[in-house]
């Protein structure tokens, strides 16, 4: 992993954002690397511990190795559904060999390097998601 970066919705670097709003995840990598099932997982876990979400590139059906060169993963979240708070990143990519990770098939681990606020817009209380509802009132006469 040769760089990571938050993007908003202008592709402009960022350390906050309002819940409700876009985020670009953009992670570049170089390596020489002949495996054929290599995973790329991006974790973001609450400043508790608590795992708030993940992004892997085999869940979005993404085929990924062998490496020869560098390139780049881009995550899109059309809207941000985290509750407000602080919250650390860590992308790794590994061999995809047994189905679970051993320490051997690990390639690159960024543990909790990263880290981002979500900040809520109008509202003074904390909740662990902001997820998107729609409302309809139909009053009685």
């Amino acid at each position: 992993i040769t760089a990571f970066n938050l993007l908003d919705a202008e592709q402009k670097p960022l350390t906050t954002i309002f819940g409700g709003d876009s985020l670009t995840i953009r992670l570049d990598y170089d390596g020489n690397c002949d495996e054929h099932n290599l995973a790329v997982v991006v974790t973001i876990v609450r400043e508790d511990g608590v795992v708030a979400a993940t992004f892997d590139n085999r869940d979005a059906d993404i085929k990924f190795g062998p490496v020869k060169g560098s390139g780049k993963f881009v995550i899109e979240l059309n809207r941000v559904l985290l509750g407000p708070g602080r919250y650390l990143i860590s992308p790794h990519i590994y061999r995809d060999v047994h189905g679970v990770v051993a320490n051997e098939d690990v390639l690159d681990y960024h543990d909790r390097i990263y880290e981002f606020t979500v900040a809520a817009k109008g509202r003074g209380y904390a909740v662990m998601v902001d997820h998107p509802a729609r409302w309809v009132h139909t009053p009685e006469v």
